[in-house]
């Protein structure tokens, strides 16, 4: 029987490789269906309703793009922590999404229903469907797997 303190953590790369493509296709559309509709979602708020309320408020438009940006950073930060495996990432994107619904409905209380004025509140309702839909948190949870695996190799041996 081999020694603990003697035993390493080999990897084979071209078996990760299959395994992560396998993943990759399995998962890929509701992970990019995700990004694509946070990153839609702040920019038609950005364009529509933080431009009106800029105005409204007699605020420069710098504030509604230094607001847009702030949220872009936000979401990604969330998207880079779920890509990492950090548990707490939807703790990060479902606020976001909240924000966006909360702006689109307020800029729908004054404005009419069009089309491109309901897009950000029906692509922020789609968001949070798909973070709670059962492919995503497979993904999530295969992540984080795979981040406790890599933490657990790199750390020394006692």
């Amino acid at each position: 029987m081999k020694n603990s303190q003697n035993m390493t953590y080999s990897v084979d790369p071209f078996r990760e490789y299959r395994i992560w493509r396998r993943y990759a296709y399995r998962f890929l559309p509701s992970f990019g269906s995700a990004l694509l509709l946070g990153l839609n979602n702040i920019a038609i708020n950005m364009a529509l309703s933080l431009s009106y309320y800029a105005k409204a408020n007699h605020l420069p438009t710098e504030f509604s793009f230094g607001t847009g940006m702030a949220l872009c950073l936000i979401f990604f930060v969330g998207q880079v922590m779920l890509c990492e495996g950090f548990r707490h990432a939807p703790r990060i994107l479902i606020p976001i999404a909240i924000v966006n619904i909360l702006l689109a409905i307020s800029y729908l209380a004054s404005h009419p229903a069009t089309l491109l004025n309901l897009s950000p509140l029906i692509t922020s309702l789609l968001y949070i469907l798909i973070l709670n839909s059962k492919s995503h948190r497979r993904y999530t949870s295969m992540l984080r797997v795979k981040r406790r695996r890599k933490i657990r190799a790199n750390a020394p041996f006692p």
